[in-house]
């Protein structure tokens, strides 16, 4: 059966995979495989690629706890009793400690059009890396000024409600500036501001080995790896390609004439969008997978069917809530219309 025959099929496969859905409620069917307008380029969105403990997320008028498939957007809100990663699509990751609230408030995109992340930390501690293929700079507001990574780095910030600021940069160069003054500080030197108004003359070093357990965490949740389906997937989203090594294997399917996906250690009864569940976010009915390799295989690319292989995954560079669609069953004829 074909990639392109599944769009039809997929109606009904998806519907019993969802008997809670049936009327009045609306009904999923899978879109045409060729048709990307619907998508929005993946350095829109961050995946949660670690997260431990109370962490929730707030989206618009909608707060619940922060999961690993929950795709992050422009405007969301964390706040973390907890600790977790949040991972770019050009390879950047931000770990955030407990006590933090951040705002995401811009991602890849300034008021000229550049490529910037804008971060609003308004207490708490994070760690900014910076990834060697980004093109993109990185800028985190604090209640006492701005720190921008503009070239490929790391360093860590935390802010505390007395709006003290403290910045300890740990590779490549890092600009700081408030009101009254500004700094750029190296790899080993930190500095710690006041206020908006402080100068900023008390850059000083400090030794690399000073690390507690927030930054030794740090140093394995934040490295990434090089990923054996890097290849196979379009270049935009080859930074999310590594949760797909562990969890299933790549096949050649005739039909799609491509290399495709399918997961491994799955029951026979397993479909796609079945564990997890459904968010109803600001950008659309939006899929939240419970399964470590759900966030890029739901948001991006399409699923197919054969005897052969059983369900597979067609890698696709464009983002999606969930690439299906919605459609109702008419109570009074007691038929799908689509």
């Amino acid at each position: 059966m074909s990639a392109r025959l599944f769009s039809t099929l997929g109606r009904f496969s998806m519907a019993l995979a969802l008997p809670a859905l049936i009327a009045p409620a609306p009904l999923l069917a899978t879109e045409d495989p060729d048709d990307d307008l619907a998508g929005e380029t993946p350095e829109r969105y961050a995946q949660v690629k670690a997260v431990e403990g109370d962490v929730r997320i707030r989206k618009g008028d909608v707060e619940e706890a922060l999961e690993r498939g929950t795709p992050v957007a422009e405007g969301d809100t964390i706040e973390s009793r907890g600790r977790g990663v949040l991972q770019l699509g050009d390879g950047s990751r931000i770990a955030f400690a407990p006590g933090t609230r951040l705002q995401v408030a811009a991602l890849f995109q300034d008021n000229k059009g550049q490529p910037q992340v804008l971060l609003r930390l308004d207490r708490g501690r994070i760690r900014v890396n910076l990834g060697s293929d980004s093109e993109a700079r990185i800028r985190v507001d604090t209640p006492a000024g701005t720190a921008t990574l503009s070239d490929p780095g790391a360093f860590t910030l935390e802010a505390e409600s007395d709006r003290t600021v403290r910045l300890r940069v740990h590779s490549g160069r890092v600009g700081y500036e408030n009101e009254a003054d500004r700094a750029r500080l190296s790899a080993g030197e930190r500095l710690t501001v006041y206020g908006s108004r402080d100068r900023l003359d008390r850059v000083r070093s400090f030794n690399t080995y000073d690390f507690d357990a927030f930054d030794d965490w740090c140093e394995s949740a934040m490295q990434g790896r090089r990923s054996a389906s890097r290849d196979r997937v379009p270049s935009a989203i080859r930074y999310y390609a590594d949760d797909l090594d562990d969890n299933g294997e790549w096949v050649y399917v005739d039909e799609t004439s491509s290399w495709c996906w399918r997961p491994l250690r799955v029951g026979a009864e397993w479909r796609p969008y079945w564990r997890g569940r459904w968010g109803s976010y600001a950008g659309g009915m939006t899929w939240v997978s419970s399964e470590p390799w759900g966030y890029v295989t739901h948001h991006y690319g399409r699923w197919g069917w054969t005897s052969r292989w059983g369900w597979y995954w067609i890698p696709g560079v464009y983002y999606s809530p969930a690439w299906v669609a919605w459609n109702h069953l008419s109570r009074a004829s007691k038929a799908w219309s689509w």
